[in-house]
């Protein structure tokens, strides 16, 4: 379930409309800036939390060690090119959405101890809350599902939780 809700996050954030195309210098400084802020916020980070919740998954398969191993590097490079290519992608909304100043604050902000430590757990707690949030979303779009088909009357053998349920 861990790595459903790992998915849809990484999903969410290939999705994000693409903004306007950066024009002038102060575009293209921003967006340079935005583009570090994604790095030292979520790169490394995400990186590290895939790579170790693969390895923890995989170790639990029941099969040869050679594929669990090959499992591991190969879904964690396939996830981590994933997320290069979706922070390429976001780093326009990035610049769009906070100014300079403000990308350049929470720049210097993040590349300080207190900064590093409170970025790796925020990250951490995020996955946590969508970890957590999982079920009672379930639960929430079977209610909203189960309360479509009393409304509107379902076929039979189309249940609520295959139109709304992840």
């Amino acid at each position: 379930m861990r790595v459903i809700m790992l998915l849809l996050a990484g999903l969410w954030l290939a999705l994000a409309a693409p903004a306007a195309a950066q024009d002038g210098p102060g575009d293209a400084r921003r967006l340079a800036l935005a583009e570090r802020y994604l790095d030292l916020t979520q790169g490394e980070n995400l990186r590290k939390t895939f790579a170790a919740y693969f390895e923890e998954s995989f170790a639990k398969l029941a099969v040869p060690t050679e594929q669990r191993d090959w499992l591991t590097q190969n879904v964690t490079a396939a996830f981590n090119q994933a997320m290069q290519a979706t922070f390429a992608d976001v780093a326009d909304d990035v610049a769009d959405l906070f100014s300079e100043a403000e990308l350049e604050a929470m720049i210097a902000f993040s590349e300080t101890p207190i900064g590093r430590s409170i970025t790796a757990k925020s990250f951490e707690l995020g996955v946590t809350l969508q970890t957590v949030m999982a079920p009672h979303l379930t639960s929430a779009m079977t209610q909203v599902g189960e309360k479509y088909c009393a409304r509107f009357d379902c076929e039979a053998g189309d249940d609520a939780s295959a139109k709304f349920g992840p």
